[in-house]
């Protein structure tokens, strides 16, 4: 069991972490600011830190560097915060904490990572791929000179690659051995992982590391060029042709050959046919797939799919949800006086916004109908306008995406007065003209009552929205973006 620090201002939160970890069986110390740490140092020899980093209404993220910096930067640390911002939170974990928890805190995960944590730091390095990328971590690993055992847990499957001195020697991913393994685990974007020191295998060649982590960066960049290509993962598949193209067959690293002759071997495979089938990486698979359908060597995707296609029971519940969120969105907008069959909501964004606004089209499940909303996504986040609709047999409603800048405030003037809503997504509160313009033109008459709302998650846009909604009619403010298009739904519905 380790020795914990707790470093906590919250003397009630303090109190219940001390009595949980105590009754796991880790002994305590226990701080109200790292200042106290000088005139009373820890009694024994610290394991791990927990530290509290918010400081008045503010985290202060480099508190933990200034706290690890006592202890020569060596202890594993967790902070918490109130404060949800991921700015904050990969602020901290760049300071140095190995891991970050959001106010209130669950004490039995608490409890569990401290047991994690309890090893040596210099024998241990975890955490999630949200923060770090695999080419991160090997990177890390390999101008570090590790040797040791890297553990990838993905969403779906996982692996483990053995390094001697910074040298990836041996990869395994599922059933994949080596490259295609190392391929896999490089091109794995959610999960975990878990670095533990070791030993290696003394005597293995390593593998060319470097050459396939280039080789999933540029899968990665083709297979996005090709997305609207890719069928989906439950869609039978037909040959169209009997070879592959020349220039297609240059690149040897890619099962093309391999899905077509399955494909004469059984036809209406399914992509994850090939994924259990080949004995390639499943970036390699997707995007071999990709390039078959643009070249027209397989059936054209989204062109059979029909009953014998069966979209998972994600898509179902997000397509069912969000059925339901439209449906009744277009009831409450007819409440408040827009009865027209096509009911128009506006969505305004400071530039910064943009990648945001992407994350909540392209993490729709990968099904035809959602191709749309991909692509709107990837055009918001080049920081352009984009429309789209959402159909139900009630009506329509209408999505018109703009980022804010004072060329847009003529053409928001204009649209703004017929919406039955606006929402305005703030980074920093610096487009506060065109705010104001969309702010007093949204009046409601005749009877209308539309609904705006303000997304203002930084202080700075906070301070902004204060001033500019001051007796404002219709409009709200939150500080907590929507994280799905459900969620945008939802804030448009609320009642103001």
């Amino acid at each position: 069991m380790a020795h914990v620090l707790i470093v906590e201002k919250d003397r009630v939160l303090a109190t219940a972490i001390e009595d949980r970890l105590r009754a796991a069986g880790h002994s305590i110390d226990l701080r109200e600011a790292a200042e106290q740490l000088t005139a009373k140092p820890p009694a024994g020899s610290v394991g791990t830190i927990i530290l509290g980093i918010d400081r008045g209404d503010e985290p202060r993220p480099e508190a933990v560097a200034q706290l690890l910096d006592q202890f020569a930067g060596r202890l594993p640390l967790i902070a918490l915060s109130a404060s949800e911002d991921r700015e904050h939170r990969l602020a901290a974990l760049k300071a140095g904490a190995l891991e970050f928890m959001t106010k209130p805190v669950d004490l039995e995960e608490l409890t569990l990572r401290v047991d994690r944590l309890a090893g040596s730091p210099d024998d241990i390095f975890e955490g999630n791929l949200a923060t770090y990328a695999p080419w991160e971590i090997l990177e890390s690993l390999r101008y570090g000179r590790r040797t040791g055992v890297l553990r990838i847990q993905g969403t779906a499957d996982g692996g483990r690659l053995t390094l001697e001195e910074g040298q990836i020697v041996e990869a395994t991913w599922g059933a994949l051995r080596d490259e295609q393994a190392l391929l896999a685990a490089a091109s794995a974007s959610e999960g975990r992982f878990r670095f533990v020191a070791g030993e290696g295998a003394s005597g293995k060649t390593p593998l060319a590391s470097q050459e396939v982590l280039l080789r999933s960066r540029w899968m990665v960049d083709e297979l996005e060029r090709r997305r609207h290509w890719l069928p989906v993962t439950g869609a039978p598949l037909s040959r169209l042709r009997d070879e592959v193209p020349e220039e297609l067959a240059s690149h040897q690293d890619l099962p093309t050959e391999a899905i077509l002759e399955h494909l004469r071997q059984a036809p209406e495979s399914r992509i994850y046919d090939f994924l259990k089938a080949l004995p390639y990486a499943p970036l390699a698979i997707r995007l071999a797939t990709a390039w078959l359908a643009e070249e027209g060597c397989l059936e054209e995707p989204n062109s059979r799919l029909g009953e014998e296609a069966f979209p998972t029971t994600q898509a179902l519940s997000s397509s069912l949800l969000l059925e339901v969120a439209v449906a009744d969105l277009l009831a409450t907008a007819r409440d408040r006086g827009f009865d027209a069959q096509t009911v128009p909501y506006l969505v305004l964004f400071e530039p910064e916004v943009g990648e945001q606004l992407d994350g909540l089209f392209t993490n729709l499940p990968d099904t035809p109908e959602n191709q749309a909303f991909h692509r709107l996504g990837r055009q918001l986040a080049s920081r352009r306008s984009g429309s789209t609709t959402l159909e139900h047999e009630s009506g329509t409603l209408s999505f018109h995406f703009k980022a804010l800048s004072p060329a847009a405030k003529p053409q928001i003037e204009v649209v703004a007065p017929a919406c039955a809503g606006i929402m305005i997504w703030l980074a920093q509160g610096n487009a506060e003209d065109s705010v104001r313009s969309a702010v007093r033109r949204l009046s409601g008459s005749g009877g209308k009552q539309p609904t705006g709302v303000v997304i203002a998650p930084t202080d700075e846009a906070q301070a902004a929205v204060r001033k500019l909604l001051v007796r404002a009619r219709h409009w709200r403010s939150t500080p907590h973006p929507p994280r799905s298009l459900l969620a945008v739904l939802r804030l448009l519905r609320a009642e103001t």
